[in-house]
């Protein structure tokens, strides 16, 4: 699937794209990112499994795995908000 009037150094995610939306890949915010080795680049582990083709063939698996996906990250995202909630050590509280 091509798509017009996307800057070529914006990579988008695949697996919004096979779910017939435009979203930028959030990278290292999304579960399914590896951050890499000293081997291995950082990357999608859609596309090293070879999936961006089966998914714009098989729409329903794409909403599948943002389903998944989205599972995964809620602890993540918790995690985050958590940290903002912190409260402030003494001595910065004021």
């Amino acid at each position: 699937m091509r798509v017009a009037n996307v800057p070529k150094e914006r990579e988008l995610c695949h697996l919004y794209l096979a779910a017939g939306r435009i979203e930028e890949c959030p990278k290292s915010g999304c579960s399914l990112w590896e951050s890499g080795t000293a081997v291995v680049e950082p990357g999608c582990a859609l596309e090293r499994l070879g999936l961006p083709r089966e998914l714009e063939r098989n729409p329903p698996l794409a909403h599948w795995l943002l389903k998944i996906r989205a599972r995964l990250d809620e602890p993540r995202e918790r995690e985050e908000q958590g940290r903002l909630l912190m409260p402030l050590p003494p001595g910065l509280r004021d």
